[in-house]
């Protein structure tokens, strides 16, 4: 994966190194600047934990899928509930509301 990576990184920089001009001799100037390199290592070693952290989510979901489902069929069950229950005192207030201005139907 190393050597791939600098393959893939000289295939992008031999464009940008073959312009030869102020601008891009002040980028070169910034980009071996310590902040820029330090932030490069910052954000390489974020983006390894955040792969790690990824790694280990799909591990245990890949060790308690049995769990994992379960659980996820008891929240849908849940909210299929609770859904209810929120419609029920939404249409009682809704009946209520059209009964206190004479606009609901009898069959409600």
């Amino acid at each position: 994966m190393s050597a791939g990576w600098d393959q893939l990184k000289k295939k992008m920089a031999a464009p940008l190194l073959d312009v030869n001009n102020s601008g891009m001799s002040q980028l070169a100037s910034l980009m071996s600047s310590s902040i820029v390199q330090q932030s490069a290592t910052d954000l390489g070693n974020a983006l390894k934990s955040i792969a790690e952290h990824t790694k280990d989510v799909l591990t245990y979901l890949a060790e308690h899928r049995a769990d994992v489902t379960g659980s996820a069929k008891d929240l849908v069950t849940i909210a299929k509930i609770a859904g209810g229950e929120v419609w029920s005192i939404f249409a009682t207030v809704i009946q209520h509301v059209g009964q206190f201005f004479g606009i609901s139907a009898k069959k409600c």
